[in-house]
C-alpha cells in the first residue's frame, strides 16, 4: 500500500507558478496546511508582492489554485525542519522530482525569464549555479551504493540547498518575474508538458552526471583522512 502524503500535491496543467519545497512543517502536518506556522512569512509575501487579493490562511491554500498557483513538497511521507527528516525522506523518489523539476526550469522558465527582465544582479546566473551545485550532489547520491558513512550528510547539504534556492526564487525572481509580459498560463501549459514527458521517458544525462560518472565519488573528506595523521597541539596540564 502507498504511503499517504503528509499534504496533498495541489498540482495540475496550466498552473502559472508552482511552490515546492523540502517538506512540510510540524505545524503544516499538524493542521494540514500549506506553511501554517506562525511564523512563517509564506502567504504575507504572497500577498505583499500581489500574488494574492487578500491575505490568505493557511487553512485556504486550496483557493491557490483559483490564482494558477500550485503547491508540493520534494519530501512527501516526511515532515519536520531538514535537520529533523529521516535520512530517507529525500530518497530516490525525491531526487527523481528534483531532477525533474531543474530540468523543465531550465529549458523553459529560466530562459522565459533571461529574456524579459534587465538582470544587473545576476538572479539568473546565480540560480544556475545553485542547479549546478544541486546536481552534483544528485549525481553523486545516485551513484551511492547506500553503505558510505557521510551519504546521510551529502542529503542533509541537498535539502538545505534546495530550500536556500526556493527562497531565492520566492523572495527574488518571482517578484523580477511578475513585472514581465510573460503568459504564465501558457508558460505553465508547456512546463506541465515537459514534465509528464520527462516523468515518462527519464531526464537525459547532465553535464554534472557525467562529470561524476567520469571522476567517481572522491571516498572519505580530505579532513577525515588528515585526522588520522594530524598532530593537534593540546593544552598543558596546568
Amino acid at each position: 500500500m502507498a504511503k499517504k502524503h503528509i499534504l496533498p500535491d495541489r498540482l495540475k496543467p496550466g498552473l502559472k507558478l508552482v511552490f515546492c519545497g523540502t517538506a512540510a512543517g510540524r505545524q503544516s502536518a499538524l493542521q494540514q496546511a500549506y506553511y501554517a506556522h506562525g511564523q512563517n512569512k509564506f502567504w504575507s509575501t504572497l500577498h505583499r508582492v500581489g500574488l494574492t487579493p487578500h491575505l490568505f490562511m493557511p487553512q485556504e491554500y486550496e483557493k491557490l489554485w483559483e490564482l494558477g498557483i500550485g503547491l508540493t513538497d520534494i519530501a512527501k511521507h516526511a515532515y519536520g525542519m531538514d535537520h529533523q527528516l529521516p535520512k530517507d525522506a529525500l530518497g530516490p523518489e525525491a531526487v527523481a522530482a528534483l531532477k525533474v523539476h531543474a530540468t523543465v526550469e531550465e529549458e523553459l522558465f529560466y530562459p522565459a525569464i533571461r529574456q524579459q527582465i534587465e538582470d544587473e544582479e545576476g538572479i539568473m546566473d546565480e540560480a544556475d549555479e545553485e542547479h549546478h551545485v544541486a546536481k552534483l550532489l544528485i549525481a553523486e547520491l545516485e551513484n551511492m551504493t547506500g553503505d558510505e558513512d557521510h551519504g546521510d550528510a551529502k542529503f542533509m547539504v541537498l535539502a538545505e540547498s534546495v530550500r536556500h534556492h526556493i527562497k531565492e526564487e520566492e523572495g527574488t525572481m518571482f517578484k523580477e518575474a511578475k513585472k514581465t509580459d510573460i503568459d504564465f498560463e501558457a508558460l505553465g501549459s508547456q512546463m506541465a508538458q515537459l514534465k509528464q514527458r520527462l516523468k515518462r521517458d527519464g531526464v537525459p544525462e547532465d553535464a554534472e552526471a557525467k562529470m561524476i560518472a567520469k571522476a567517481g565519488l572522491r571516498g572519505d573528506s580530505p579532513a577525515k583522512n588528515a585526522q588520522k595523521h594530524v598532530h593537534v597541539p593540546l593544552k598543558k596540564a596546568s
